[in-house]
C-alpha cells in the first residue's frame, strides 16, 4: 500500500490546464499521481455543484486546446530549470488513449 501522501496532491483544474495550454503548452507533465484533482475533491466538487464537469476537468480541458498530459513523471528535481529537451517514448497500446511511456530528458554537454 502506498503512503497516504502520495493520494494528496493539488491536482490541476480544467481551468488551469486551459490556463496553460492558452499560453502555447502542448505538453503537460506533473510528477503528482495524476493531472487531476484528487478523486475525493473532485468528487466534493460534484456534490457541492452537480456538475458532472467538475470529474476530471482537467483532463477534459485539452479537448478545448490540444495537449499531451504525462503524469507520475520522477527525477523533476535533478533537472535545471531550462535548457534541456525531454523526449517521450509511450508503449504502443491498441484501442488505447493513454500508455505507460519512458519520459526523457536530453541536458546539453
Amino acid at each position: 500500500m502506498a503512503d497516504a501522501q502520495y493520494y494528496d496532491y493539488p491536482g490541476m483544474t480544467g481551468e488551469t490546464t486551459r490556463w496553460l495550454t492558452s499560453r502555447g503548452a502542448t505538453v503537460l507533465g506533473t510528477d503528482a499521481l495524476a493531472w487531476d484533482r484528487p478523486f475525493p475533491v473532485m468528487k466534493k466538487a460534484f456534490e457541492e455543484t452537480g456538475d458532472p464537469v467538475q470529474i476530471w476537468d482537467g483532463h477534459f480541458a485539452v479537448r478545448d486546446k490540444e495537449a499531451f498530459i504525462v503524469q507520475q513523471m520522477t527525477n523533476l528535481a535533478a533537472l535545471p530549470l531550462t535548457g534541456f529537451t525531454v523526449g517521450f517514448f509511450p508503449m504502443k497500446l491498441p484501442r488505447t488513449s493513454a500508455a505507460p511511456a519512458r519520459v526523457v530528458a536530453f541536458l546539453p554537454d
